[in-house]
C-alpha cells in the first residue's frame, strides 16, 4: 500500500556543512523538502519540513523504519534535537507563500 510520510525536526545546533549533509542523507531515504505544485513547478516546503511517499505493508512499520534511518543519520552526523514523523494513507497537501 502507498503511504505518505511527513517529517519535521528542530536541531539543537548545527553548522552549514552538517545541515547540507543532513539534507543529502534525508533525500537518500526518500524524504524531500520540495513539492510539485499544480503547474508542475517545484516549491520548497517550510524550513525543516520533509515529505516522502513509500510502498509499505504497514504504516507502523514505515514509521519505525524511518525513525531508525533518521536516528542513524543523526548519530552519524553528531546531531541532536527533536523529530516528528507522521505516516498516513492519504494526503491532500499544498504549499503557498502568504
Amino acid at each position: 500500500m502507498l503511504y505518505f510520510a511527513f517529517f519535521s525536526f528542530d536541531l539543537e545546533k548545527i553548522d552549514r556543512e552538517g545541515y547540507e549533509s543532513l539534507i543529502e542523507e534525508l533525500n537518500k531515504i526518500g524524504l524531500s523538502n520540495k513539492i510539485k505544485d499544480v503547474g508542475g513547478e517545484m516549491k520548497s516546503l517550510p524550513v525543516n519540513t520533509y515529505i516522502g511517499q513509500y510502498e509499505f505493508e504497514d504504516p507502523d512499520e514505515l514509521k519505525n523504519t524511518l525513525y531508525l534511518e533518521i536516528k542513524k543519520i543523526f548519530e552519524e552526523n553528531n546531531l541532536s534535537g527533536t523529530i516528528f514523523i507522521s505516516v498516513s494513507e492519504k494526503s491532500i497537501i499544498g504549499t503557498t507563500s502568504i
